[in-house]
């Protein structure tokens, strides 16, 4: 048996989910829902020059993930934030709450090779030209986005 320490580069931020943030939400929409409007505005506030595409931030009944300073970073979803995403997916009423979210560094962003993206683009418009459609990244049902994290 083997045993190794590793370094984890971790940060944590307080996110307050006001008013604004639950009326410009959606429900069952895992890049709209006001959990993570509420996580995009602090992190733009607090690395300014960022935006809110460039950030990708992601929530589910689970965990947070977003791009930040050239990384990948992930943390757990709070109690809190998962108590109000459950009810704010059923379409129940949700108070203003804040909560403290601790993100972990998974990794650094790796570019995309320009062959690579020339493939995907190839590959793109001969599906359009054989008639199927675009792949769309549809809505999470509620199953995949908070069913088993409650």
């Amino acid at each position: 048996m083997q045993t190794t320490t590793k370094k984890i580069e971790t940060f944590r931020f307080r996110v307050n989910v006001n008013q604004s943030d639950i009326d410009a939400g959606e429900c069952r929409l895992a890049s709209q829902c006001m959990e993570k409007v509420a996580i995009a505005r602090t992190l733009m506030n607090e690395h300014r020059g960022r935006s809110d595409a460039e950030l990708r931030v992601r929530v589910d009944g689970g965990h947070i993930r977003f791009n930040l300073r050239g990384c990948y970073w992930k943390a757990d979803t709070p109690k809190v934030a998962k108590a109000a995403l459950i009810r704010f997916d059923h379409k129940q009423p949700v108070e203003p709450h804040s909560y403290i979210v601790e993100a972990r560094n998974v990794g650094k962003i790796k570019p995309i090779a320009r062959e690579r993206q020339d493939q995907v683009n190839a590959a793109r418009r001969a599906r359009i030209r054989a008639g199927q459609p675009d792949k769309v990244y549809q809505r999470l049902t509620l199953r995949k986005r908070i069913v088993g994290f409650a």
